[in-house]
């Protein structure tokens, strides 16, 4: 599996070589700090499923990797937007079967 980081709502006027290194910081930045590919795909999809369902279904291992998620995308953000400043940006995640 594979996933796909894509900025939206940036300014109008960002230019397309600063958007793609926005992302490329983005996805760096995630998979440096969840060690690769398959652990960003597995917290993103264990933050998905504990924002979705109650938290009395949820396995502990679920809660431990939706906490990385939420620090390792934190610190994503922090690192993406340098750049770019305060803005309403965000990044969409797509993961691909």
């Amino acid at each position: 599996m594979d996933y796909t980081v894509t900025l939206h709502d940036a300014p109008k006027d960002l230019p397309e070589a600063l958007r793609q290194s926005t992302e490329y910081r983005f996805r760096r930045s995630l998979e440096r700090s969840l060690r690769s590919s398959d652990s960003v795909i597995e917290a993103y999809k264990a933050w998905r499923q504990v924002e979705e369902t109650d938290v009395q279904e949820l396995n502990e291992h679920d809660i431990f990797l939706a906490k990385q998620w939420q620090q390792a995308a934190t610190r994503a953000y922090q690192e993406a937007f340098r750049e770019l400043g305060e803005c309403e940006a965000y990044f969409e995640i797509r993961v691909q079967n």
